[in-house]
């Protein structure tokens, strides 16, 4: 965050930096919320760290430079996370299960897309090849491939990413992504067979954001035709 106050001529408390005379010409702002061994919900010490929980700090940069008339052109600017990942383990033990990695990505894609961001990129789409006679920092397995090309679970959460959150004892909130053209389907697992809770018609990529009537626990999943998401554990 220092870096870009300082780039988009802005104090510490957000005010045009005194003597400052600059303006940044800019079509997007990006900024890298690697948490890669933390999760989503991890929040830095510093204020002038940002990661996943924090992205919100980048927007309301932008907002304060814009108020300052520092950043050129007018009009919108969108919110880039140029950068964001997990390790996995295997094959780094420095990471976490496959599933966990999956879940976290989820997680990572919905308060992305809820502080603002309009765009998200994974780091890396494959593993690089891991060197067990190395240190595991700084070698990123954070792919949605192993090395050897085989989809993690992230894969799957990635392409169709599907979380819930309560917004009372008796209703639940969805988010996701449509990974295609149809009528999305919120499934709950009953007895070993998946029960329709609630249907939306959704285009190819759309953000969908659903709400029904649901109390208690339940394992719920979303589906376009025969194309699933992960299954998504809601708390009571």
């Amino acid at each position: 965050m220092v870096f870009l106050r300082t780039v988009l001529c802005l104090n510490a408390k957000l005010k045009r930096t005194k003597g400052c005379t600059e303006k940044t010409h800019l079509d997007a702002l990006s900024a890298h919320p690697l948490n890669i061994t933390k999760g989503p919900n991890y929040k830095p010490r510093s204020k002038d760290d940002l990661q996943v929980a924090t992205f919100g700090r980048l927007g309301r940069l932008l907002n304060a430079a814009k108020r300052a008339n520092t950043v050129l052109p007018e009009g919108p600017h969108p919110l880039w996370a140029t950068e964001e990942g997990m390790l996995s383990d295997p094959p780094n033990p420095q990471g976490v299960a496959p599933q966990v990695q999956a879940r976290w990505i989820e997680e990572v894609l919905y308060l992305l897309w809820k502080q603002g961001a309009s765009t998200v990129v994974n780091l890396n789409l494959r593993d690089p090849t891991y060197d067990p006679s190395r240190s595991p920092g700084g070698q990123w397995t954070t792919g949605l491939f192993f090395r050897g090309g085989k989809a993690k679970p992230a894969f799957k959460s990635w392409r169709f990413p599907f979380v819930t959150h309560r917004k009372s004892k008796r209703q639940v909130s969805a988010w996701g992504k449509a990974p295609g053209s149809g009528t999305l389907r919120i499934e709950q697992l009953v007895h070993g067979h998946w029960r329709p809770r609630k249907a939306v018609t959704v285009r190819a990529g759309q953000v969908f954001t659903p709400t029904f009537r649901l109390k208690g626990t339940a394992t719920l999943r979303a589906r376009v035709g025969s194309t699933t998401s992960l299954s998504w554990h809601q708390s009571g």
